[in-house]
């Protein structure tokens, strides 16, 4: 009886909801790889929300790890468990043949909550063309998580190399995974107020895993090629663009200082529009970036076989926000602003310095 009643007010509440308005972004403003004159060999691709890879053809990267994308009421019926039928099909879409490593963010369920399939689809076809197993970087949430809910275990990353092993983030540690260097840089995470936590709860029917909504650590991501192959004469002024990744809307003051990136992919879910030239001040203003793409600002409740779009008005202003981003952007004269289409691989430009 109370599932039933639980069902009833989860569709009454999409039924109230369903009405309200959402954004996403015109054709126009999608990145085609016009930025720059000379391209890079660095090619990414963007999955809703921080879910994005990262490869220069030979080292395969991934940050975060959600591709179910279940409805409320999916999530209720599933009791908020990952979904192999729908995330496998997804994977298949990236081409990948296999991944080095695979970073997350945080142990929020939008971040984390299909890392088990992703490594249970990788580890193997890794070990056989790599001769080494992919290695996971994440928070001691994220590794209990995983721990639970995959049937392989992990492996002591010095010692044995069969098995996926993990390695604990720490804040300025750096992490060598095939031609990349990637420094995480602990930033706080978004706050979350009333009604985001109620609604969020009303939507998983409660199941949600206590531990994937706590205040763990968070952090950003910055990646940058250990060598430069593609440079051909001593002359070459340009180089392979330093790519920040920031999956959470908020950051301190001196999280980014005396780190210089050219590329931002900016989380802005849940950021308030007041919050928007604090943010990009902190943010894109420290580091220079010449192209900024907004992450974290789909629906996370729309499969990504639709086209995506944001959560209703009822919760964020993603539409505002955009604005104020455009306008802070257009002011800088120096910073592009620009959005990825999903699954579309992009080629990055490189940049002169």
């Amino acid at each position: 009886m109370k599932k039933i009643n639980l069902t009833l007010i989860i569709a009454f509440l999409l039924a109230l909801i369903s009405g309200c308005s959402t954004w996403s972004p015109v054709e126009g403003a999608y990145y085609h790889g016009k930025y720059g004159n000379i391209n890079s060999n660095i090619g990414v691709r963007f999955m809703g929300v921080s879910t994005l890879t990262i490869t220069d053809g030979h080292s395969h990267i991934m940050i975060d790890g959600f591709f179910s994308r279940q409805s409320p009421l999916g999530y209720c019926k599933n009791d908020m468990e990952t979904q192999k039928s729908k995330v496998r099909p997804q994977l298949e879409k990236l081409k990948l043949p296999h991944l080095d490593a695979l970073f997350t963010s945080h142990a929020h369920f939008d971040h984390i909550l299909d890392t088990p399939i992703v490594l249970d689809y990788f580890h193997k076809r890794t070990l056989i063309e790599r001769k080494t197993p992919t290695k996971m970087f994440g928070t001691q949430a994220s590794k209990d998580y995983i721990s639970e809910n995959w049937k392989g275990q992990f492996s002591d990353c010095e010692k044995n190399q069969s098995q996926p092993c993990f390695s604990k983030l720490e804040d300025g540690g750096t992490y060598d995974v095939g031609n990349f260097v990637v420094t995480a840089i602990e930033t706080p995470h978004v706050e979350k107020k009333f009604p985001v936590n109620v609604f969020e709860k009303i939507f998983t029917c409660f199941k949600r895993d206590k531990n994937l909504i706590k205040d763990f650590p968070n952090y950003s991501f910055l990646i940058t090629l250990k060598t430069d192959t593609q440079r051909q004469t001593p002359d070459d002024r340009t180089t392979p663009p330093k790519i920040l990744i920031i999956p959470s809307a908020n950051i301190s003051e001196d999280d980014l200082d005396g780190i210089n990136a050219d590329i931002v992919f900016l989380g802005i879910g849940l950021l308030k529009p007041k919050n928007v030239e604090h943010y990009w001040n902190q943010t894109i203003g420290k580091v220079n970036a010449s192209l900024v793409v907004p992450i974290h600002w789909d629906n996370l409740y729309r499969s990504l076989d639709e086209r995506l779009v944001s959560g209703p008005n009822i919760f964020v202003k993603t539409d505002k926000v955009i604005k104020e981003l455009e306008r802070l952007a257009k002011q800088s004269k120096q910073t592009k602003l620009s959005y990825f289409n999903v699954f579309d691989k992009v080629t990055l430009p490189r940049f002169e310095q």
